[in-house]
């Protein structure tokens, strides 16, 4: 008996037309009996709630782009669906090399879903992997991973969904995908963030936001790009009283244009949420290494393109916890460093280097051997001259 199963053989279609759901959950289910793998050849297959199977693989054909499906795409069937492909349960389930299409279809419909009441309610270890897979335009999460052990999420694009990934769960390992456009955030974090490795990543144009964490433990981020986003780009925070982040590495990260309402100004993040990094209620958090910079983002309603975010960092109740040897020349219109207060012992907060918004300007102008009293910057110019110039 074969343990490999061409979808194409029970019968699905990829004229992007033919609902295959059940062809491709007969595939799903054939390797699920061996252990087996499935193969989605090139083409575009709708299908909805396809469930997979313990130590078993669904794979395609990459050969995608920012603006280009894969050649393996499954294509959410309509919207009166939980997701396109769910791993609840299938522990050690792969997906791979594939497309996943949402459409904007329903409400809160996810690409590939893990969805359990608590955690260990598979019995063991979750340990899925998605890689090398294009997942868009879902109304929910493009992965929506709910009380989840020990998950794999590498070489992806997840875009243009609500988030690009939720992540309730431990164990997780998060590295060289991108995170592209979504309405809410990059990632999300959900009641849980913890014991995550999370390195090598792009986190882009999310209108809400690009790492949002709460109750997190024992987490590295490492040597991401974090650019443009409608709130912080990276937030580690609590909403419950008795409950703290703690033990976080924050090193070798570049962040640029946060926080200021790219896609709108109705979005624009409120206070001190206008800012690239936002931290509070921290033990043992290290933040150093990292470069900051601000940046022009969208025209706004009068058709003027802002520098953002008015902050740098915004800190408050922490404990044990190093802020320290950070490059911010430049890294904010208003304050590069804004202390909170109600810390705890032994909070270094020190040599975070470089000036505002404005003195990169006139530093940049004076490396072009100009006279600085002669360089017109957005922020020296008059009303009316901004007017003049139409920036106002």
């Amino acid at each position: 008996m074969t343990n490999v199963f061409d979808i194409t053989e029970f019968g699905a279609i990829g004229d992007g037309k033919f609902d295959c759901t059940a062809a491709i959950q007969a595939a799903l289910d054939a390797a699920g009996e061996v252990r087996g793998a499935v193969i989605v050849p090139p083409g575009n297959y709708r299908c909805k709630d396809l469930l997979m199977h313990r130590g078993t693989t669904i794979r395609g054909f990459d050969a995608w782009g920012f603006r280009r499906p894969n050649a393996s795409c499954l294509t959410l069937a309509d919207g009166d669906a939980r997701c396109v492909l769910n791993l609840t349960c299938a522990v050690g389930a792969v997906v791979r090399d594939l497309g996943l299409e949402g459409e904007k279809l329903g409400k809160g419909v996810h690409g590939v879903m893990i969805d359990h009441p608590i955690y260990d309610a598979a019995g063991e270890e979750d340990t899925p992997t998605i890689e090398n897979c294009r997942i868009h335009g879902f109304s929910g999460s493009a992965v929506y991973f709910n009380h989840v052990w020990c998950s794999t999420i590498r070489n992806n694009m997840l875009s243009h969904s609500y988030n690009g990934l939720y992540q309730d769960g431990w164990d997780a390992f998060i590295s060289g995908n991108w995170f592209s456009g979504n309405e809410n955030c990059g990632v999300e974090g959900g009641e849980m963030f913890s014991s995550t490795v999370f390195y090598g990543n792009r986190i882009e144009w999310n209108m809400g936001g690009g790492l949002h964490m709460r109750n997190s433990k024992f987490t590295s981020i490492t040597c991401n790009q974090f650019d443009r986003s409608g709130g912080p780009q990276l937030k580690i925070y609590t909403r419950d009283a008795d409950r703290y982040n703690r033990n976080i590495t924050v090193t070798g990260n570049t962040f640029n244009r946060s926080g200021s309402g790219i896609f709108t100004p109705k979005l624009q993040a409120p206070g001190y949420e206008n800012c690239h990094f936002f931290a509070e209620e921290c033990v043992n958090l290290v933040f150093t290494g990292n470069t900051l910079h601000a940046g022009r983002d969208g025209k706004d309603e009068a058709g003027v393109r802002h520098y953002g975010p008015d902050y740098g960092l915004v800190l408050r109740h922490l404990r044990a916890s190093l802020i320290k040897d950070n490059v911010m020349q430049g890294a904010s219109v208003k304050q590069n460093v804004v202390d909170l207060g109600e810390h705890e012992e032994e909070v270094y907060i020190k040599d975070n280097i470089g000036g505002v918004m404005e003195s990169e300007e006139r530093w940049t102008a004076m490396l072009a051997n100009k006279p600085v009293e002669n360089v017109k910057t957005f922020f020296s110019l008059t009303e009316e001259e901004k007017k003049a110039m139409g920036l106002a």
